[in-house]
């Protein structure tokens, strides 16, 4: 099993008891539990009730921030951080029709103002999103090296899985193999009649 995966499963292993899955931490807390000083957490949730979990929880981290408002117009406010290096997890729910046109605008002004900057954009297979047309216009964008990981379970429902992929724009090198061992254990063991994909979407 990749480190990555096992790293993975410890984590959400804490929040349960033995084998039986009750609880999945999500993104939030998994980002929140690799922290270490002086590395900082910025969470934004516009949903009030969301927000309001979230800042009860990290309510005594002092290295995680929460705010309440849109994370499209902190990639403008945010960036660049004051730190050196800094990663920007985008997770929509794209339910909104022009979720793809903010987004794509978001990107730009990002990449406007610390295009060195890593940045993971995950993105349905499935569902009402173009993805296809979102890949075409992302590259548009003329966005640095970007690495694209996607899952696809196909005729492999029964296993949960949702197709989806991801973009990750600047991945670190030493990531790059990871990722790509991660990907095919999920495949062997989430997917294994389904079809994944592992290239540069944007090459160096």
């Amino acid at each position: 099993m990749p480190a990555p995966v096992r790293r993975l499963l410890d984590c959400v292993a804490q929040d349960n008891d033995g084998d039986l899955l009750r609880r999945y931490p999500g993104a939030c807390h998994i980002a929140a539990r690799t922290l270490a000083d002086p590395h900082r957490l910025l969470l934004c949730e516009l949903h009030p009730r969301d927000h309001q979990a979230l800042t009860r929880h990290f309510a005594r981290a002092r290295n995680v921030r929460v705010v309440c408002e849109d994370g499209y117009s902190l990639l403008k406010s945010e960036l660049p951080p004051k730190e050196t290096r800094a990663v920007t997890l985008i997770d929509p729910a794209y339910e909104l029709r022009d979720e793809p046109t903010t987004l794509l605008d978001g990107l730009r002004a990002a990449f406007e103002r610390f295009r060195h900057g890593t940045y993971v954009l995950w993105y349905p297979l499935t569902g009402k999103l173009d993805h296809a047309r979102l890949l075409h216009e992302f590259v548009r964008l003329t966005p640095p090296k970007t690495l694209q990981l996607e899952l696809n379970p196909q005729q492999d429902s029964q296993s949960g899985a949702v197709a989806s992929g991801l973009l990750i724009v600047n991945p670190p090198f030493a990531a790059v193999e990871a990722l790509a061992a991660s990907l095919s254990y999920l495949r062997t063991v989430l997917a294994p009649r389904g079809i994944s994909r592992f290239d540069w979407l944007v090459p160096e």
